[in-house]
């Protein structure tokens, strides 16, 4: 039985690359909002996890989202960034691809991977508001930004998804061998 976990090259240039989209799309599909802005990295963050996988979606959700928050002047929001998106990532990627089975894009395992992403986004930027601007009220101000944010990128995500399982994406990515 083949080990998947070991790194090769395939993989590093497929984290690699994921993680440089996860950063243009969050730099250059920007929506300013109050304390901060919105954009569709996250589209990108639950692609990755969806057809590539929860590690990938960890680490290029993580990555690629913590360096544009440096790139783009909010570097607060880096370090949260890099745990709330790759957390993010993982998760989609784990519920969607759960007991190993056949992800398919229209179903509503798939669905619930990207509420439940979602909210742990919209969760953990209200906790680390918190942190950052002292009270749950201030903190609560980013929230409606955040879940027009998801919505936006909820409906990205089908658009795309539907497209690259059309031309069976998640096959072209496999790292298992033929």
């Amino acid at each position: 039985m083949k080990n998947y976990n070991i790194l090769t090259t395939k993989k590093i240039s497929l984290y690699a690359l994921a993680t440089a989209l996860v950063t243009l799309a969050t730099l250059f599909f920007r929506i300013p909002m109050p304390l901060g802005y919105a954009n569709l990295g996250g589209c990108l963050i639950w692609i990755i996890g969806a057809f590539i996988g929860p590690v990938a979606g960890f680490v290029a959700g993580g990555l690629g989202s913590g360096l544009a928050d440096l790139i783009s002047g909010y570097a607060s929001w880096s370090i949260p960034s890099i745990i709330i998106k790759g957390l993010m990532g993982y998760l989609v990627g784990k519920i969607i691809n759960l007991g190993g089975k056949s992800f398919q894009v229209k179903t509503i395992r798939t669905a619930i991977s990207i509420v439940l992403g979602e909210a742990w986004c919209v969760l953990g930027y209200i906790l680390f508001g918190i942190v950052l601007f002292g009270s749950l009220k201030a903190s609560m101000v980013q929230a409606p930004g955040l879940l027009l944010e998801g919505g936006i990128n909820f409906i990205a995500f089908y658009v795309i998804a539907i497209a690259l399982e059309s031309v069976n994406f998640k096959k072209i990515v496999s790292f298992r061998q033929k």
